[in-house]
Formats: structure tokens, sequence, C-alpha cells
């Protein structure tokens, strides 16, 4: 795993380090998630999204914390996760990105 620049240590120590697979039905769709992590990255609303503000967060608090900041702590959450859709026998890997290897400020 790689950790944020600014991410603390204790950060990720913390956080659910095994990997979990969700599966939901969608009509005629299963829908896998796995999440590879899930937690704290150690970064403040603001380091994570420079652009926002303190207000936003504020008015979007009901649907944001706990699972994706925690207001208390101005921390943010994030997770590496793949999805797999299955379908009239056909399975698509959806993979966000977020692998080894890529360029994180």
């Amino acid at each position: 795993m790689v950790k944020p620049a600014n991410a603390s240590a204790a950060a990720f120590t913390k956080a659910e380090s095994r990997t979990r697979v969700e599966t939901i039905q969608l009509g005629k769709v299963t829908v896998t998630r796995v999440v590879e992590f899930s937690g704290p990255v150690g970064l403040t609303s603001r380091q994570f999204f420079p652009e926002s503000s303190k207000e936003l967060w504020e008015e979007n608090k009901d649907w944001l914390s706990p699972d994706f900041w925690k207001p208390s702590t101005d921390m943010v959450n994030s997770a590496l996760q793949t999805w797999v859709l299955r379908s009239e026998g056909r399975t698509i890997l959806i993979d966000t990105g977020a692998g080894n290897d890529k360029f994180r400020p």
C-alpha cells in the first residue's frame, strides 16, 4: 500500500487492512465490491480537495459523516476498491486506477 505524502503512519495502522468483498444483486446484474483499503488517509478535507470550502463540508455533513469525513478532526476517509459486474454470462472488471506506482503528490 502506498500512503499519501502527508499521511501519518497512525492513520494507516488504524485503517481496515483486510480485503473485504460485498455483493448485491441489481436486477439481472450481480455487483461485487472488492475493498482493498478503507479508512483515513491522513489528509484534512481541504488538503484532499483544495478548492472546497469549510462551509460546503458542513452543509453536506449529514451524508459525508462518518463514512467519508470525520467533522471533529476534519479528516477524510477514502477507499481503494475494484468493482466486478456479472450478467448474462459476462464478467466486467472495473479497475478504479488507484493501484501502485502512480504519482501521488
